[in-house]
């Protein structure tokens, strides 16, 4: 059986989790480390696919490996053999298929963290990275801003919200708004929003006076995980399954049995994707009155109206 050819081309940029994907679907595969001087193959029909690593050079550089790969990578298009590259790969790739590879000639920042997701939870003031976005986005002449790295478990919506807001070419300084008349209860205006905007809130089951019967509905098994501490809570993990999702939630020991953290999984959507909550702020005894819910507009902001849906 031919293998997949993993070119390396650092040694602190390994195949990592493209070997492990290979790995569990019983893919066999052959690192090529380009960084110890391994001479690149001539045939690609040895291979049943390709794969690229990333790296601190530039494809513009005139390296013993770099001529020859992409005459590799040329040959490998034309024989149908299936090409993937990662960072400096990709690069590599789209230069050895003619597009030019040239500094961007803009702004540019990158935040690097484990977990960027996780930004601002020790600092305990509220700091999130929906907030620090925002302020980048607000920088003149920003075009770019990458994320390395983030856990899709603890992806917020209002911040996926704001990415698909800024790549759509949207920018906060625009200051528009939009207003509507909602329904008197919680649990109706969350049905409005979903039905007549199409905005959906998906831990809103939480807020509704029958969160228990909803949350049930459907539900054709559940067990008890067993003990587990959220953000310093120690809490029973429960874990439930219906005939499209599975969903596990944590609720806090003791007197006051409070949802500390949602987990939704969508079994009939590719992937499974996942939603989670984590609920750290719990106020029993709100104060508020009709001035906490009255919107004032920004200075200078236009209305806009809701897009049909």
């Amino acid at each position: 059986m031919r293998q997949v050819a993993i070119f390396r081309f650092s040694p602190t940029e390994g195949p990592a989790f493209f070997a492990d994907w290979l790995d569990a679907h019983g893919i066999a595969w052959r690192l090529i480390p380009l960084d110890r001087g391994v001479i690149v193959p001539v045939d690609p029909r040895e291979f049943a696919g390709i794969g690229m690593m990333g790296g601190p050079m530039s494809a513009n550089d005139d390296l013993p490996w770099n001529a020859p790969l992409q005459s590799l990578l040329r040959a490998a298009v034309a024989a149908g053999v299936p090409v993937i590259g990662h960072c400096l790969g990709g690069q590599l790739f789209a230069k050895a298929l003619g597009a030019p590879v040239t500094r961007a000639g803009v702004k540019e920042i990158n935040l690097i963290a484990q977990d960027l997701t996780a930004y601002g939870r020790d600092r305990k003031d509220g700091s999130t990275l929906y907030g620090l976005l925002r302020q980048m986005s607000q920088v003149d002449d920003l075009q770019w801003i990458r994320l390395l790295y983030s856990y899709p478990n603890f992806l917020e919506p209002e911040l996926l919200d704001l990415i698909a807001y800024l790549m759509s070419g949207g920018n906060p300084k625009d200051k528009a708004f939009a207003q509507v008349a909602a329904p008197d209860t919680l649990e109706d205006m969350l049905e409005f929003a979903r039905t007549q905007l199409d905005i959906v809130a998906p831990a809103s089951d939480l807020l509704n006076k029958n969160a228990y019967d909803i949350l049930m509905d459907g539900v054709t098994d559940g067990f008890v995980v067993g003990k587990a501490v959220i953000e310093g809570v120690r809490c029973d993990h429960l874990a439930f399954r219906a005939p499209h999702v599975d969903w596990q939630i944590w609720v806090q020991e003791g007197t006051q049995p409070l949802p500390r953290r949602l987990v939704i999984t969508t079994r009939d959507l590719p992937n499974a994707p996942q939603f989670a909550v984590t609920m750290t702020k719990w106020n029993l005894k709100p104060s508020f009155d009709v001035q906490t819910f009255k919107f004032t507009p920004p200075a200078g902001a236009t209305k806009v109206e809701f897009l049909p849906r």
